[in-house]
């Protein structure tokens, strides 16, 4: 019998620790959120962004939690150039498209990708025959 009570007691302290591990990380990202909403928007990401078609047609109300959202974006991803280096300009554009695609779901529904890697497009030359 008092197997069972211990095997419980495992069981127990094994749940409330991933449920403890679960609360830390949902306070961090907490956390993060709000130092970023605090920040105000770069205008150098502005400036950028003007370049953009998709982003002159949008409402003032979606660019301003788009601006957010690309943010958070450039904050928590890391970015990789095969063979180039990598630019603001490119960190915004990639956040910007990212963003858009995720401008309906909630800020803190965290996605799974943790690195973009950035390889440059070749063209090729061909000849005509």
């Amino acid at each position: 019998m008092t197997y069972y009570i211990l095997l419980f007691q495992l069981l127990f302290a094994l749940i409330s620790l991933f449920l403890f591990w679960q609360s830390v990380g949902y306070f961090r990202r907490l956390r993060r959120y709000k130092k970023l909403k605090a920040t105000p928007f770069p205008t150098e990401y502005k400036n950028i962004l003007k370049n953009i078609h998709h982003y002159n047609a949008m409402p003032a109300e979606l660019k301003l939690k788009l601006h957010l959202s690309i943010l958070l974006f450039i904050e928590q991803k890391e970015f990789i150039g095969a063979k180039m280096t990598i630019t603001n300009e490119i960190k915004v554009i990639i956040a910007f498209y990212s963003s858009l695609m995720r401008l309906g779901f909630e800020l803190y529904e965290k996605d799974q990708t943790n690195t973009i890697i950035i390889y440059q497009l070749r063209s090729r030359a061909y000849k005509k025959s």
